[in-house]
């Protein structure tokens, strides 16, 4: 939108981008893709770092932080790589976390995601546990993710989102 003064002098002109619009990422790609992930609990995922890089689906809005980029792997698998620049790791040191603090793809690098409907996905580490969001959580450990539940449930269960047209154009 370009807004501009109707008399004397010439007003400043202000121009405002259209707001862009998130759309679900039904077909999984074969390049790298940036994404978000909303978590069942409708907050984004983020690569929080002023936390070191840990995963936590506490956010209200998609920003910096909230992009990763989905690098396909072999098997189908995926790396995930964050806004510092870093893998996403499902840390077996630390009880699984995830954390985005890896300078290359190693085995604990890797994730599946599963499709189940509308753009949402299981995503289960390469140890075969499952993601999980912890929103029954308090304090710190509010939303924070971990490769660690054998099952697939509700609080395993991430929407991927990716940029679409501007809202209000094809």
């Amino acid at each position: 939108m370009i807004l501009t003064g109707c008399s004397g002098p010439s007003a400043p002109r202000t121009t405002e981008a259209p707001p862009t619009v998130l759309e679900p990422v039904l077909a999984l790609p074969t390049t790298g893709t940036q994404v978000a992930l909303r978590a069942e609990n409708g907050k984004f995922v983020c690569a929080d770092l002023g936390r070191d890089g840990l995963l936590v689906a506490d956010r209200s809005a998609k920003g910096e932080w909230e992009t990763l980029t989905l690098e396909p792997q072999e098997g189908g698998r995926f790396a995930l790589l964050a806004a510092n620049k870093k893998y996403v790791s499902a840390d077996r040191e630390r009880g699984s976390i995830l954390i985005a603090n890896r300078d290359a793809v190693g085995e604990w690098e890797l994730f599946e995601l599963i499709a189940v409907g509308d753009g949402a996905y299981n995503i289960r580490s390469s140890d075969g546990k499952f993601v999980s969001a912890a929103v029954d959580k308090t304090g710190e450990e509010f939303g924070l993710l971990s490769a660690n539940r054998d099952a697939a449930d509700t609080w395993e269960r991430f929407t991927l989102l990716r940029e679409g047209s501007p809202a209000g154009q094809p």
